[in-house]
């Protein structure tokens, strides 16, 4: 990711706290608190290096939000729960986001369901 995201999600991570849980990240020896830039929308579907896209959370969300059984729910969350309350003059750009999150939840369906009838198949 260019530096772009990752300041402003930085500067709204400021108190230390996961933009998701609100579980404050462990202390670096620097005194900051250390969280994770996440894309909601990953850059190779389609999603861009904006703010307004770029989230910090803690290693376990992240985690979560890329391999938990509930990623999509989580996806829905950090776009209208956590971004839309930051920049809700951008409604038009949520909306946008949200099309492209049941685009890659429908992907993801299709992908699991290939491979179940693979699996069947030998």
């Amino acid at each position: 990711m260019n530096g772009f995201g990752r300041r402003r999600s930085k500067a709204r991570a400021a108190t230390g706290c996961c933009e998701l849980c609100g579980k404050q990240g462990f202390p670096t020896p620097d005194g900051s608190y250390y969280l994770e830039a996440h894309h909601v929308i990953p850059m190779s579907c389609n999603g861009c290096d904006d703010e307004r896209n770029v989230v910090a959370i803690c290693a376990d969300d992240h985690r979560r939000a890329h391999f938990g059984a509930d990623r999509h729910v989580v996806r829905e969350q950090l776009i209208w729960d956590v971004l839309y309350k930051h920049y809700p003059d951008d409604e038009s750009f949520f909306e946008y986001l949200d099309e492209l999150s049941l685009a890659i939840e429908r992907s993801d369906i299709l992908v699991r369901k290939i491979e179940e009838q693979h699996v069947a198949g030998d």
